[in-house]
């Protein structure tokens, strides 16, 4: 039994410690999770590729071969950027469906949920020092 709280204790220390040295510029609490500053930056800056001008429902849509035709393949190229920011989206801690095929994503959830962490990112009751 002491050797289950001394486990505990110590699993308690070392998710304090990666916290906070994942959060030493301050932690945002959002949807859930802890995320730092440069992480929520980060995410921010993909839900504002994938958002603007509703590219990312078009980018939902096609396949990696359509949106490399009408791209020309350019990485620079909004579709493309939003095509392949929705990966790094899939991967975040952002609240939305993951369907098994992109087409079935739910585009206004992915908007909704960046919104959320913008409005979270701007509001000082969600940081943690």
């Amino acid at each position: 039994m002491n050797f289950k709280i001394l486990g505990l204790l110590l699993l308690t220390l070392v998710t304090q410690i990666s916290c906070s040295s994942k959060c030493s510029d301050g932690c945002l609490t959002t949807q859930g999770e802890k995320l730092s500053f440069s992480d929520a930056e980060q995410l921010m800056y993909y839900c504002d590729i994938f958002t603007r001008n509703g590219v990312g429902r078009m980018a939902l849509r096609l396949s990696y071969d359509e949106v490399a035709q009408r791209t020309d393949s350019d990485l620079n190229h909004p579709l493309m950027m939003a095509f392949l920011t929705y990966e790094d989206l899939y991967k975040s801690p952002l609240v939305f469906y993951r369907a098994d095929s992109a087409k079935d994503v739910d585009y206004m959830e992915i908007v909704r949920s960046c919104n959320q962490l913008k409005r979270d990112f701007h509001s000082d009751r969600k940081w943690t020092y």
